[in-house]
Parts: structure tokens; sequence; C-alpha cells
């Protein structure tokens, strides 16, 4: 969501957005950047899997071959859709709320209910919660508790029955709230919001000073100007 609100924090939307680029394009051009970035620090927890033997922990002939395919099996369907959960709907309330905090409040309030939903599964079990659990968790704990215990270490998660209609339900909210930020967005009611402009009276418009000579404005959109801005905009933002 921080990577919307600077333009406002920072003022610098009222110069960025003066380049030819089309608002709805530049919307998804940050949430794609945003949701690949984060994609990529997901791939930490694989990464680690696969050191931990090397880590000093244990002698490394204790450790089994780690399963990579079934940690990006597990990586693709479980967090990559809970990510995009995450996205959709800081992204949504930034554009609507033109503020960071609602994009904390959200983050927070779907921590809470994940760990409420968890509670209660725990000690009244029901299929109701798995579908209610937007990270899927609870589905997944579900689902591999009824597997044999060699299958745990070595076998795919059996995406199927209830795992799979959470994952199914909870992407197709994702995506429709992504789609509610993507029509909302326009880079006038990000900037302003929907203030009403107010207008001078005739007297003050008669004080403003004209200027007798044409002025020569030209537009330079060349790449040696767009890597310049570039570099601008990196040293602002770090």
């Amino acid at each position: 969501g921080i990577i919307l609100f600077k333009d406002i924090e920072q003022k610098s939307g009222h110069w960025i957005y003066t380049l030819p680029i089309k608002e709805k394009h530049f919307f998804v051009g940050r949430f794609i950047a945003a949701y690949v970035i984060n994609a990529i620090l997901g791939l930490g927890y694989v990464a680690g899997m696969l050191l931990l033997p090397y880590l000093g922990l244990e002698e490394a002939h204790r450790f089994g071959d780690a399963p990579v395919v079934q940690l990006i099996h597990g990586y693709v369907f479980l967090f990559l859709p809970s990510l995009l959960l995450l996205i959709s709907l800081i992204f949504t309330l930034v554009v609507w709320f033109r503020n960071l905090a609602s994009g904390y409040l959200s983050t927070f309030f779907l921590t809470i209910l994940f760990l409420v939903t968890l509670s209660i599964n725990g000690s009244n079990p029901h299929r109701i919660y798995e579908l209610f659990d937007h990270f899927g968790f609870v589905a997944t704990e579900v689902s591999i508790s009824q597997m044999p215990t060699l299958q745990k270490n070595t076998e795919f998660l059996p995406i199927e029955g209830t795992l799979l209609l959470n994952r199914v339900i909870w992407t197709m909210l994702s995506v429709f709230i992504f789609f509610v930020g993507y029509f909302k967005f326009s880079f006038k009611d990000f900037l302003f919001g929907k203030g009403k402009v107010t207008r001078l009276p005739d007297e003050e418009e008669t004080k403003l000073t004209t200027v007798s000579w044409p002025i020569k404005v030209s537009k330079s959109f060349e790449q040696k100007y767009l890597l310049k801005k570039l570099w601008a905009l990196s040293k602002l933002e770090f």
C-alpha cells in the first residue's frame, strides 16, 4: 500500500503523473510490482528449508532430502492466493480512504480473524471454519491430519474437497476486491480527493497579471529525460 501512498505523502504525484501514462496502467503496474516483490520474499521460506542442513543446527546427514517440488506446490496453492488477498485489500482501501492506516488496519483485522477462526475450530471443529479461514490454514491442517505419517514429509498436499473450495472462494473474492480498487482509482481523486474547486471572485480575477509576450512551452519525453527522472525518483525512494 505504501507504493501508492508515497505519492500523496511525499507530494510527488503532482509531477510524476504528468508523464504520458494511463491511470489504470499505473495502478496495475504498482499492484504487480508489490505482488512480485512480496512473492519473491515469500520464497525465503523455501530457500531456508533447502539451506537448513547447512546451518550447523545438526549434522548434515541427519536431514533427509528436501521435498523441493512439494514446497513449491504449497507455495503456489497456499501462499500466492493469500498474498493476492492481502495486497488487493490493502491497495483498494488505500485508494478509497487515501491513507495508509486503512491498509494496516485491514491486515490487523485479517490476522485477528484468522486467530479467532483457528481457536474456535480447535475447540469445536466444523467445515464452515475451514471455509471461513482466508489463509486456508485450518483446512490445510485438517487435510494433513488425515494423511499417514510417512506421507506428511514426502507427498503433495491434496488440494481437494474443502481446501480446494476454500482456495477458490478466497481467490475469487481477492480478484473482486482488486477490480473494486481498479475501477475506483483515478489520478484526480487519489491525489486531491473530491473537494470542491473554489472560484476566485471577479475582482480578484482582474488583478491577475497577464503576460504580454507569448511563452513557448516544449514537451520532452525522450529516453534520456526519462532515465534522468528515474534516477531522481530512485534517490527519493532510498
